[in-house]
């Protein structure tokens, strides 16, 4: 590979400065030098086997993107014809648009929604046109410490700053699911790519997608402080805020960016039972957990545990010959007995509610959330009777 000789632009960006330390006998040329003709008067073509196209830009205006995205890649492909060389270029999964799905291949149809996914496009369907050029489309980058800038970039400083202000983390599209790749991983292949000619379109991902949200639950798992996640609106990110407290805070060494397999809760829905309601019925569960722990820590205060463990298994269902035994054995009237229990439930059913109702931003949303969850659940044990 150190035979291979390499003129690598946008070597000042994230990935272009990565690129510039890992390929040998590689010199750097802005990319503004290539647009305003600079670099005509100081590089020339001929010495070179491959370029390697990392710069580019995300944001801004049509015309400046168009150029960095666009215009840039039109000259380096004069550039190249000129001294015969090959051209490896950085797309993006921009190209394809918010809704890969699952599929991605490359044989997948680009739909850009941004202005920034389209001149990537174009660039793309310049170079494909060309023949001998080799394109990666980049994903979703995971880095330690992440690109500025970047969704990961963005996720972090919000995780970041909730631990930092024991407040809630706003996700602004925490449902949003996206493929994630290392820059190790996109260093590798662009050497490869640089080392022998490998011409056409190449998705560089993971194939495996992650929201958002559990991208931030995965940084939050790698922590010692405790912080909620919301932003993503009613019972989902409520959920989210429950389950963050059930996980056990494992300190790791550096930035951790996948999700550990599947949790406990994915685990528990009936087979029979749709996506919506077993989200709904694993939700409840654990929110009955929560404010099952609320009463017992109340009743412990009160001196009252024991009460709390006798009662305690007939809070779903309790047969009347069940109750007339316990009561029999402990001294007390089954009447009585019954009253606790009923007692129980509705203080239970109210720590649900409040629970319920911290996880909400608007409190007037409380009785049609509580309303809801109920009829999901009518046919589930989880919430309580009373």
């Amino acid at each position: 590979m150190t035979s291979v000789r390499t003129l690598l632009t946008g070597g000042s960006g994230w990935i272009g400065a990565h690129l510039a330390g890992a390929l040998p006998n590689v010199h750097l040329i802005p990319a503004r030098a290539i647009l305003d003709g600079s670099a005509l008067t100081t590089v020339t073509p001929g010495p070179y086997d491959v370029i390697v196209n990392a710069a580019g830009l995300r944001s801004g205006s049509d015309p400046d993107l168009y150029s960095a995205n666009v215009t840039l890649v039109k000259k380096l492909v004069a550039f190249a014809d000129a001294g015969g060389c090959r051209i490896v270029q950085l797309g993006s999964a921009a190209e394809y648009g918010p809704d890969l799905g699952t599929d991605l291949s490359e044989d997948v149809a680009p739909h850009p929604q941004s202005y920034y996914g389209l001149t990537k496009l174009l660039a793309t369907e310049l170079l494909e046109s060309r023949g001998n050029a080799t394109v990666l489309r980049v994903f979703n980058l995971a880095s330690s410490p992440p690109q500025a800038g970047s969704p990961l970039g963005d996720v972090v400083s919000r995780v970041r700053e909730g631990v930092r202000h024991k407040r809630p983390a706003e996700l602004l599209a925490a449902t949003t699911v996206r493929d994630w790749v290392s820059l190790d991983f996109v260093v590798r292949s662009v050497e490869r790519a640089v080392a022998a000619p490998v011409p056409g379109l190449y998705n560089l991902c993971s194939a495996r997608g992650v929201s958002m949200a559990d991208l931030a639950v995965a940084m939050l798992r790698g922590l010692k402080n405790r912080c909620p996640v919301c932003g993503v609106g009613k019972l989902f990110r409520g959920f989210l805020r429950v389950l963050l407290d059930r996980y056990v805070m494992n300190a790791r060494r550096g930035a951790r960016v996948a999700v550990d397999g599947e949790d406990e809760l994915a685990e528990q829905p009936s087979r029979d039972a749709g996506p919506e309601l077993a989200y709904d019925r694993a939700f409840a569960a654990t929110l009955a957990e929560r404010a099952l722990a609320r009463i017992a820590a109340e009743y412990a205060r009160r001196g009252q545990a024991a009460q709390f463990a006798l009662l305690q298994p007939f809070m779903v269902e309790a047969a009347p010959g069940e109750l007339r035994a316990t009561a029999g054995a402990t001294g007390a009237t089954p009447n009585a007995l019954a009253a606790s229990l009923l007692r129980l439930r509705r203080a239970h059913a109210q720590a649900m509610r409040d629970e319920l109702a911290s996880l909400l931003d608007d409190p007037a949303e409380l009785d049609a959330e509580w309303s809801e969850l109920a009829a999901a659940l009518s046919a589930s044990s989880s919430v309580p009777n009373g």
